[in-house]
C-alpha cells in the first residue's frame, strides 16, 4: 500500500491506533520520506491498517472494513487481554503546503467510536463534522474509495471497472469529486426549498 501524499510537502506523517481491530494498546506507525509500502507476514495486520485508512477517511460501511457492524472495529479482547471500550484512529499530515483548509501546519484527523456506536471526528482535538472531513479530504485528493488505498486483489480494478466507474476514479483523481459534491447538495438544498 502507497501512503497517501497530497504533493512534495504535504505528506503523511504518522498513524495512530488504539482499540481498532486487533489494536488493543496504542500503536503509532511513523512514515518518514521515502516509505513506499507496508510489507509483512500473512497475519501480520497489513489489511487492517488499510482498514484503519478507510475508517480515519470517512469509510461508513462496516462491510468494506470487513465487519458485519461498527462495533467489530473495537478491540473485542482475547484470553490474555481484556475488551476495550473505544476505537480511535489518527492521521496525522504535513499540512505546510497549506492542502487543508485550516492553520496548522501539521493536522492531526482523528476518528473515534464507543460500543453505543457513538461516532466522532476531530481536527486537532476539535470535534468537526464529518461532511467537512469529507470535503477537506476530497479537495486534498485523499478519499476512502479512491486510488490513494488499493487493496489487497484490488490492483487491476482500475481495468476491471466499468466505464462509468472508471470515469468517477479519474474525476476524483483529478479533484472534480468535491466540486460534484457540493453541486449535489446545492440541487438537494434547492428541491427542499421549492418543496
Amino acid at each position: 500500500m502507497t501512503p497517501p501524499s497530497v504533493n512534495k510537502s504535504a505528506v503523511l506523517k504518522r498513524l495512530e491506533l488504539f482499540g481498532f481491530k486487533s489494536f488493543a494498546g496504542k500503536t503509532i506507525l511513523e512514515f518518514g520520506r521515502g516509505v513506499t509500502a507496508i510489507v509483512g507476514p500473512n497475519g501480520s495486520g497489513k489489511t487492517k491498517l488499510v482498514d484503519a485508512f478507510r475508517w480515519i477517511l470517512g469509510e461508513r460501511r462496516a462491510s468494506e472494513l470487513r465487519g458485519e457492524k461498527t462495533e467489530n472495529l473495537i478491540f473485542a479482547g482475547t484470553e490474555k487481554r481484556g475488551a476495550v471500550g473505544i476505537a480511535q484512529v489518527s492521521l496525522v499530515l504535513d499540512n505546510s503546503a497549506g492542502i487543508l483548509p485550516v492553520d496548522f501546519a501539521e493536522v492531526a484527523v482523528s476518528r473515534k467510536v464507543d460500543r453505543s456506536q457513538n461516532s466522532h471526528y476531530f481536527c486537532n482535538q476539535s470535534e468537526i463534522l464529518l461532511r467537512d472531513l469529507v470535503d477537506w479530504f476530497s479537495r486534498a485528493r485523499l478519499v476512502s474509495g479512491g486510488f490513494t488505498i488499493v487493496s489487497q486483489g484490488e490492483s487491476d480494478v482500475f481495468v476491471r471497472s466499468t466505464p462509468l466507474l472508471r470515469r468517477e476514479m479519474i474525476e476524483e483523481i483529478i479533484g472534480l469529486k468535491e466540486f460534484r459534491r457540493k453541486k449535489e447538495q446545492a440541487e438537494s438544498r434547492l428541491k427542499s426549498t421549492e418543496i
